[in-house]
């Protein structure tokens, strides 16, 4: 009975720290609304805790394997977007220009407005993640008030981090959430972004503008943001899971 014990604790451990780190990046990142905040608190939790934890009780597991787990984090977050989407208050029937960045609601049925997509405007940059680097492109277009005219200032750009932008600037499209730089790993470009297509087109631009992303469903959103949290937590217990049977192989093997 103590071999099997010995055996299972090191499962069951791992995939209770998984899911206390997942609770845990959730509250944070619901109540804190800030991604940075949310990266350093799980990763030096995770890091610290999580490592004297596994080196505590998950023998003979060793405690560097926590740097796949910190991971999880990220299932927080979008269990965190989930539930702000799920809880949000949405303003119904708003026109775009009506929009402002002091505005507390983040979520908004658009009515009497354009999408500009004969402006859409590109800013491809190089990301770089630990030895790896990604190559992506943000595009922002207008959205305007329907009796929008050229010389009426703008305060609204929908964005898009898709190879295909077309796909994002749908006239189905007529919900838009509020996005911001505490939450958006990539606002500096989009604000790039925007600046090329002011430039471009010589567009007259509010003092503050505000990012949107389209949607054309805001429940298959919500719903798409938590399955992506589910992925992510399932696939890492699935992967601890594995390092665990790995170590005790290899400690039976150098045992033998």
């Amino acid at each position: 009975m103590k071999k099997v014990v010995r055996i299972v604790k090191p499962f069951i451990i791992g995939s209770f720290l998984i899911t206390i780190l997942a609770i845990i990046a959730t509250t944070v990142s619901y109540f804190f609304r800030d991604n940075g905040v949310t990266y350093f608190f799980c990763g030096v939790l995770g890091a610290f805790g999580g490592g004297f934890f596994i080196y505590k009780f998950a023998q003979p597991i060793s405690p560097l394997t926590v740097i796949m787990i910190i991971p999880v984090m990220f299932s927080g977050i979008f269990f965190s977007e989930y539930i702000q989407i799920k809880t949000a208050k949405i303003l119904l029937n708003t026109e775009p220009s009506t929009i402002k960045s002091d505005n507390s609601t983040e979520i908004f049925e658009l009515t009497n407005y354009k999408i500009l997509t004969k402006m859409i405007s590109k800013y491809s940059f190089t990301k770089r993640e630990k030895d790896r680097i990604f190559h992506k492109t943000v595009c922002t277009t207008p959205i305007v008030n329907s009796d929008w005219v050229i010389n009426n200032q703008i305060n609204l750009f929908a964005v898009c981090e898709k190879d295909d932008c077309s796909s994002c600037f749908s006239a189905n499209q007529k919900f838009a959430r509020v996005l911001k730089s505490e939450t958006s790993d990539n606002f500096k470009s989009y604000i790039q972004s925007m600046k090329n297509g002011v430039k471009k087109n010589n567009l007259n631009l509010v003092n503050k503008p505000i990012f949107i992303e389209l949607i054309e469903d805001i429940n298959q959103y919500a719903t798409k943001k938590r399955d992506l949290g589910i992925i992510i937590f399932l696939s890492l217990l699935f992967l601890w899971n594995f390092i665990s049977i790995f170590s005790f192989k290899t400690k039976k093997e150098n045992i033998c």
